[in-house]
């Protein structure tokens, strides 16, 4: 694959109904760009790496002490963290005002409804 760099054609997908035309030598390019990308991400890591540690191992020779940790913090609780006592403040009161009463066009609407329909039950 890598000796052969002999032109390709384009290559057509169909995708939901419209076709799309992509050549395979922009793909290939994008996929080099892609993997050059990563290669670079892999060679700052692995200098990130070694510059914490010949730090880390530089303090360390002059005597002091090593502060860089390869693990994950852990928290730690005493039982002093849950001696103290929480004061929780209370829910303030909302106090929502009665509706007002029903005015004199209301009534007579209520009352006129209850006209218009016949509750007798009947067999």
């Amino acid at each position: 694959m890598e000796g052969d760099k002999t032109k390709r054609p384009s290559t057509t997908f169909v995708s939901r109904g419209s076709q799309v035309v992509v050549n395979e030598g922009e793909e290939e390019k994008k996929m080099e760009e892609f993997f050059t990308l990563i290669r670079k991400i892999k060679a700052l890591k692995d200098h990130c790496r070694k510059t914490s540690s010949s730090s880390s191992s530089e303090g360390t020779k002059t005597g002091g002490s090593s502060t860089t940790s390869t693990t994950a913090w852990v928290p730690s609780f005493e039982l002093e963290d849950f001696n103290q006592d929480v004061e929780f403040k209370p829910m303030p009161v909302v106090v929502v005002p009665p509706p007002p009463p029903p005015t004199e066009v209301e009534e007579e609407k209520k009352r006129r409804v209850g006209d218009d329909m016949d509750l007798e039950l009947r067999l």
